[in-house]
């Protein structure tokens, strides 16, 4: 009796064991992981996915007869062999993150809405949000589509079925279903739909933008030149100080500033970068100048001191293809340490300049972190993802 407690005790133990802190459903002690189990146990939010995932499979394989259970076992080899594809990705971890969270709620789909015939009965609807709503009865997107949204603001002449989710689905979602396996499929297909066509849009955008000139991060220097000139100094220094700018000085005098006059290939004429400190405040802002009108298109507060500092006393600004609409935005960085904190981007479409952050993070804010934990990207790390990608717009806000 005294050994049969002894082992169901040791029994527990490995099985606590086996779920660590960071609650990854495999042993993250064990010896010869595979570099995506690394990856997966170094990150808390992967690894809490990845015991979600684990735990949809078992519920979902626990209610299969054994036919249905050989067809789930094939669908999980193939998500698996797509999941370690992500060892490729710019941004492996978030990477992984979408790609459990893609395979989570494909197996509880499959658990609460499948019914082949249900399926079969509407595969005759020519429309691939339709077809879902008929097979399924579920709509899964919303805020999920956002990015769809956003590449309006572009120019960015994109192919319809990497554009248009409906064109999306109709083109690789909605083949005629008469198996089990088949519906698997659709309904796997459907539920990576968006993550799908973000990383077709951003495959499509950087191998169009990678040989264009600003593909290469380039500091600002190389696009500007300086000027003491007070033709060009006196009026910016003037609105600054007393036009009544939101983000002007308040009537406090401009302390230091440095003007550069931008190259016509950026924008094109009457561009300058002002970088200024007036008050408690260190900022960069960016004007237009169109015959006698000077107008503030956008600024950047990188420091502010009011009892305690809070940001930085030099920023370093780059020019590079942010987006991949082979266009130049401006990054922005901490000089000391080269963390990239802002992009001032332009929208061609609308000939407006806007803030892109919170701090160009690598994951952003909507996947449940908060800022003040969320890694910072340098410079770096920023240039070598480039290589491989754009950034991606999706995982930013506007200010």
């Amino acid at each position: 009796m005294m050994n049969r407690k002894i082992i169901v005790l040791l029994a527990l133990l490995f099985l606590v064991k086996s779920h660590d802190a960071l609650g990854a459903s495999f042993d993250c002690g064990l010896p010869n992981l595979s570099f995506i189990e690394i990856q997966v146990c170094t990150s808390n939010r992967v690894s809490i996915e990845d015991e979600y995932m684990s735990d949809a499979y078992s519920t979902l394989r626990g209610k299969m007869e054994d036919d249905d259970r050989e067809i789930l076992l094939d669908t999980q080899r193939n998500w698996l062999r797509k999941r370690n594809n992500c060892r490729n990705d710019a941004f492996i971890e978030t990477c992984l993150y979408e790609s459990y969270r893609e395979r989570s709620r494909t197996l509880n789909v499959w658990r609460v809405y499948a019914n082949i015939n249900r399926f079969k009965s509407c595969s005759n609807s020519n429309e691939g949000l339709k077809f879902f709503e008929c097979a399924i009865g579920w709509k899964p997107f919303g805020d999920q589509l956002s990015f769809l949204a956003r590449l309006d603001d572009f120019e960015y002449e994109l192919p319809i079925e990497i554009s248009s989710l409906n064109s999306y689905l109709i083109e690789n979602c909605t083949t005629p279903i008469n198996s089990t396996l088949e519906m698997a499929n659709a309904i796997g297909c459907y539920m990576g739909s968006v993550n799908d066509m973000k990383s077709a849009v951003k495959d499509f955008l950087h191998s169009k933008s990678k040989n264009t000139l600003f593909a290469k991060v380039k500091p600002i220097d190389e696009f500007s030149i300086s000027s003491s000139n007070p033709t060009i100094t006196a009026p910016i220094i003037d609105a600054l100080q007393n036009g009544g700018l939101d983000d002007g000085c308040e009537g406090n005098p401009v302390e230091s500033y440095v003007v550069k006059i931008l190259e016509d290939e950026l924008y094109g004429q009457g561009y300058y970068l002002v970088d200024y400190s007036c008050g408690i405040s260190q900022r960069l802002a960016l004007f237009k100048q169109a015959g006698e009108t000077l107008e503030l298109l956008n600024t950047y507060q990188y420091n502010y001191c009011y009892r305690e500092c809070e940001g930085f006393t030099k920023a370093g600004v780059y020019v590079n293809d942010f987006n991949g609409d082979s266009h130049p935005d401006l990054l922005i960085t901490d000089d000391s340490t080269g963390v990239l904190v802002s992009v001032i981007g332009r929208i061609e479409k609308s000939d407006t300049f806007q803030n892109w952050s919170p701090r160009v993070q690598n994951f952003p804010e909507e996947f449940g972190y908060s800022e003040e934990n969320l890694p910072l990207v340098d410079l770096i790390r920023y240039k070598e993802a480039r290589l491989k990608t754009v950034w991606p717009f999706h995982a930013f806000s506007r200010d």
